[in-house]
């Protein structure tokens, strides 16, 4: 696909914005309410209104077999007023997951979502290479927030950031208005976080945010992000089903992380039912009472330390693995 064709400039809309509240687990006070019921929180300083619910098109979304049914899901979180769709060139098996956003959702809805991708490349070319692929997978010519996938590891970040880094071809797409925005996701590092923010300016972090709370990654990374303006998706808010085998129930575990100091909940999408209780959950949140918040964060603490948490296992990758 040429690159006069796939990175075609384009006029982004625009949406009011503004601060985020205080608090690395704190209810977000500056919130909307869309016309579909879906409560809309301010995407840091991007000046875009997201959904609290984030449809995660992860592995969990590309293990649906019934293809109606995954068509369906689209459909109806959209009646939902789900409106922040999450993606990555690896989810499922030969990119099957953006494939389906590109049949289901971008034809119909990409002028009312906000529409995102992320991309493990490290170095320019390969990132631009799966750039395109990914545009041609979604039949989109425009991603309005990228980002830097799975970046766990200084040295990552430092082959992103230097001489024909990643952060190059992004900065560079950027220009060109074929993307909007930059981010960066990660399972297990603080101290990345923090030094992303700082060297590269993000626009959006992604991180674990749950009641097991662990390697103080809520505690570490919010304060940071939000004395820089830079916006927080939660993602995990049920460690991968490894909170809910403690006994936590998993609206209990969504609730908490739409309680969190965070634009959006980030949710692998497994089925209709799934999609359907999460958006009640969203739809009629109120901020968890202190004393439950903490008896539910007793209960799964053990997770943190005890090798129940999947993607701090050795190796792991996300969107290759399916537990």
């Amino acid at each position: 696909m040429s690159r006069k064709v796939t990175r075609r400039s384009f006029i982004a809309g625009t949406v009011a914005g503004a601060g985020v509240a205080a608090g690395a687990c704190s209810s977000m006070k500056k919130t909307a309410v869309s016309d579909s019921g879906m409560p809309l929180r301010p995407l840091g300083a991007t000046g875009e209104m997201v959904s609290i619910l984030v449809f995660g098109g992860g592995s969990r979304y590309a293990l649906v077999r019934d293809e109606d049914e995954a068509e369906q899901m689209i459909h109806r979180a959209i009646e939902l007023g789900v409106n922040y769709f999450d993606n990555a060139y690896d989810y499922g098996e030969k990119q099957e997951s953006q494939k389906r956003y590109g049949r289901f959702l971008c034809p119909t809805y990409r002028k009312q979502i906000f529409l995102t991708n992320k991309s493990i490349q490290r170095k320019a070319d390969e990132y631009m290479r799966q750039f395109d692929e990914s545009l041609v997978n979604y039949r989109t010519d425009k991603i309005d927030l990228m980002y830097f996938h799975g970046v766990d590891e200084m040295k990552d970040l430092d082959t992103i950031t230097g001489k024909g880094g990643a952060l190059e071809a992004a900065r560079k797409l950027v220009d060109q208005r074929a993307v909007r925005f930059i981010g960066m996701s990660g399972h297990r590092s603080p101290d990345v976080f923090i030094e992303a923010i700082d060297r590269i300016g993000l626009d959006v972090v992604m991180f674990p945010c749950n009641a097991a709370r662990e390697l103080s990654l809520q505690e570490r990374i919010i304060p940071h992000a939000k004395k820089n303006k830079v916006a927080v998706v939660a993602m995990k808010p049920t460690a991968q089903d490894a909170l809910i085998k403690k006994g936590a129930k998993p609206t209990d575990l969504i609730r908490y992380s739409m309680g969190c100091d965070v634009s959006g909940v980030a949710v692998g999408m497994r089925s209709l039912e799934v999609l359907e209780s999460c958006a009640t959950v969203a739809r009629s949140f109120t901020p968890m009472p202190e004393n439950e918040k903490k008896a539910l964060e007793t209960l799964v603490a053990s997770a943190a330390y005890d090798g129940s948490l999947p993607y701090l296992r050795p190796g792991y990758q996300d969107g290759y693995r399916t537990v």
